[in-house]
């Protein structure tokens, strides 16, 4: 049993590596899709300017703040995720 594991292991490496090679860039496909769908739901958006490094993200009736310096979201999206969240991208677009 643990022959046939070692066997199915080593196959699946081979595979994901030659799936990883038809990649056309550095960003895995699925984060690219979240990312994509991520600046889309950021143009709706509203963004108040401190004039430092905050921003106030106007989402309908909800605000989430984004610290870009200190990388402090309160979605926390990007943090859990890696892949940055619309209210930061939106207060990127901003500058």
């Amino acid at each position: 049993m643990l022959e046939e594991i070692r066997r199915k292991l080593m196959t699946r490496t081979v595979d994901m590596v030659k799936f990883a090679d038809t990649w056309i860039c550095d960003i895995a496909p699925m984060a690219r899709l979240m990312l994509e769908e991520n600046k889309e739901k950021a143009r709706a958006y509203k963004v108040l300017w401190n004039a430092d490094v905050g921003f106030e993200i106007g989402e309908g009736q909800y605000r989430h703040t984004v610290n870009l310096t200190n990388r402090v979201y309160s979605c926390r999206t990007w943090q859990l995720r890696g892949i940055p969240c619309q209210h930061a991208i939106s207060a990127l677009y901003h500058i």
